[in-house]
């Protein structure tokens, strides 16, 4: 089950015709393509590697789009050059301006999420047909059910406001799929707390599944995988004795990246990957999307300015600290033969030493750093400062090239903890898909820069319109189905 980082997931059209289910304009049409075509594509072996290999395949090609920061380019550390920008989707998501008439991330991660339910339905039979392989087909059906909790995550942190927006999660999150649809099922919208029993029962079974095999790899979904995912769901629940409990278990098995390591860890697909717990994997140059929305570049004297830089608002958080790795190695600064200097990330230069024709971009979805930062969250809200202290040290420390003993923190209350430990956290996920959905389980307002080209400078909490709308042709079509408030209005 091993992959070395330049191995390609690769599956040909006619068996994604075959296993996977009809495109969608929106989630009812997510169906078999017939009642004879399914079962017999998953009546072998090659069947349901052929539909495990789409699934990754598919979610690769989701994270590697706007998906991927969706939740920094509705924040307010983007310059975002509205002008520039040639793909409408990107410019609805900055200004605030999707619209219900299409289907978004909707209908692709629901499409996503139709091909694992066949994966997860068809698994039993085929562990009585092929009793050899039972190990293989245990790995297959966890790494199915991992993915399909991450899906339900995802589809709820943008469709639906975080767990914590009422006191007991009773409000609309989305609708909980985990059988194969039937074209006339028309499903309504389970409570958010309803939707992470889900997660968490998916994520308990594929720890179960997955047993005690030590196998690890960074391009599929492991154990360790799991308890990083269940580390960010109960942070989100704001369960802490589990957020904490999940975390330890990760940090017992993974580190952080040395410094010397931090910037290849985004940019080279030779380093080692300390820190990285699971990134998806995809064919060279799939998908441009974020290669050019942020990569600043020369081309001889011409300085080619990417359309989305970084800005003030991120780059003062560096204002007295410009030795940070995270500025002097991350961030990229240039300066036109106009005397303009502009800054853009580097974490989508991705480059490979041993082929520099080779450009590739493979998406981190779960890595150490966001660990620590969960842990030390939660150990502030159980009111444990010193132990919330230590883990922020820890990123602090990784950031300076220091050991954690070096590194002082300066705070006089609770207040001021949780002001570092947010900070830190802005910096260190930048680009990684956590701002939006961070500020507003936080209760904070967006608040951007004067200067930005949106028309929206500042949303306040709560905000409907920190939800996307769920997509007009699944209203209309589904009369159990229910809007989100403005934005489908």
């Amino acid at each position: 089950m091993s992959m070395k980082p330049k191995k390609i997931i690769k599956i040909t059209i006619a068996l994604l015709t075959c296993i996977q289910l009809h495109s969608c304009s929106d989630f009812l049409e997510v169906y078999p393509v017939g009642r004879t075509v399914t079962p017999v594509a998953f009546s072998d072996m090659p069947g349901i590697r052929g539909a495990h290999a789409g699934a990754y395949y598919k979610m690769f090609n989701l994270y590697s789009s706007s998906f991927y920061v969706y939740a920094d380019l509705a924040g307010n550390t983007i310059d975002l050059d509205i002008q520039s920008v040639s793909q409408s989707e990107i410019k609805n998501i900055y200004d605030y301006t999707m619209m219900p008439t299409s289907s978004g991330y909707w209908g692709t991660i629901y499409e996503i999420m139709a091909n694992i339910n066949n994966i997860i339905e068809y698994q039993p039979s085929l562990l009585k047909k092929f009793p050899g392989s039972k190990e293989e087909l245990e790995r297959i059906k966890a790494e199915a059910l991992f993915l399909r909790a991450l899906c339900h995550f995802n589809l709820c942190r943008l469709y639906a406001q975080p767990y914590n927006y009422t006191h007991d999660a009773s409000h609309d999150g989305i609708p909980i799929v985990i059988t194969s649809l039937e074209p006339q099922s028309k499903p309504s919208r389970s409570s958010v707390k309803q939707v992470f029993s889900q997660i968490v029962g998916d994520l308990n079974e594929a720890e179960t599944l997955f047993g005690n095999k030590n196998e690890e790899t960074k391009y599929y979904a492991g154990k360790t995988a799991v308890y990083a995912l269940l580390s960010r769901v109960y942070l989100y629940m704001e369960d802490w004795e589990n957020t904490i409990r999940y975390s330890d278990y990760v940090l017992d098995k993974f580190k952080l990246a040395d410094s010397s390591d931090y910037l290849s860890m985004f940019t080279a697909l030779t380093n080692n990957e300390t820190e990285v717990i699971l990134r998806f994997n995809g064919a060279q140059n799939s998908s441009k999307t974020l290669l050019n929305l942020f990569n600043m570049s020369r081309e001889g004297e011409n300085l080619m300015v990417p359309t989305a830089l970084m800005d003030g608002i991120y780059l003062h958080l560096f204002d007295n600290d410009p030795d940070d790795i995270r500025f002097s190695n991350l961030i990229k600064k240039e300066t036109s033969d106009k005397g303009i200097t502009y800054y853009a990330s580097q974490k989508f230069n991705i480059t490979d030493n041993n082929d520099p024709e080779y450009i590739h971009f493979n998406p981190i979805v779960l890595r150490v750093s966001e660990i620590y930062l969960n842990r030390a969250e939660a150990h502030l809200n159980n009111n444990d400062l010193a132990e919330a202290a230590k883990d922020v040290k820890a990123i602090v420390a990784r950031a300076h090239k220091k050991q954690p003993d070096e590194i002082s923190l300066e705070y006089a209350d609770i207040s001021a903890l949780r002001k570092i430990i947010e900070t830190e956290r802005i910096k260190e996920l930048s680009l990684e898909g956590h701002l939006l959905f961070d500020l507003n389980r936080w209760k904070k307002d967006m608040v951007r820069s004067e200067e930005t080209s949106s028309s929206v400078k500042r949303l306040d909490y709560p905000n409907h319109l920190f939800v996307l709308p769920i997509p007009q042709r699944e209203l209309d079509i589904n009369p159990n189905m229910t809007g989100n408030p403005i934005v489908n209005d």
